[in-house]
Formats: C-alpha cells, structure tokens, sequence
C-alpha cells in the first residue's frame, strides 16, 4: 500500500517476461499504468511523468530512497532473538 492509501498490482495476464505494473489509486476507482517491469516503474515515478503515475500534482519522487537506519535493524534483530 502506497502512502496515500493506493495499490500496486501486476497484471498476470501478460506474456512478456515481466508483468505490467498498475496504480489502483486510494479512491479504489482509478487506475493508472505504471510501467512495463519495475526497472520502467521506477524511471516513471522519479521523472517528470510522476503524476502520470501517481495522480494528478504528485511532484516525482526522489530517485534515491532511504534506507533503514541502524536503530531500525538493530529493533529487527532483537525482536528475532
């Protein structure tokens, strides 16, 4: 689930060697192409065809993301001891 509340499926149906990626958006009636493997899903999310994506004045995300930082590891560590 995207932070807005939206929803990235993949279409099975497909025959290429990826499946096609949608944006169902959080009013559960939109629904927009996300690319054609995740490689194509990321360069339309981080380029200046973002709200084409991610909905109408969505600026592009960054293209690099955080990671986790050392407290979060450390947290998923302890909770597996």
């Amino acid at each position: 689930m995207a932070e807005d509340g939206g929803f990235l499926f993949w279409d099975v149906s497909g025959t290429g060697e990826e499946y096609d990626i949608w944006l169902l958006g959080p009013d559960l009636e939109a629904i927009r192409f996300g690319g054609e493997s995740l490689t194509d899903f990321f360069g339309r999310v981080t380029g200046p065809s973002a709200a084409l994506v991610l909905g109408p004045g969505t600026e592009p995300l960054p293209a690099r993301f955080e990671g986790f930082s050392e407290a979060t590891l450390a947290r998923g560590t302890q909770a597996e001891s």
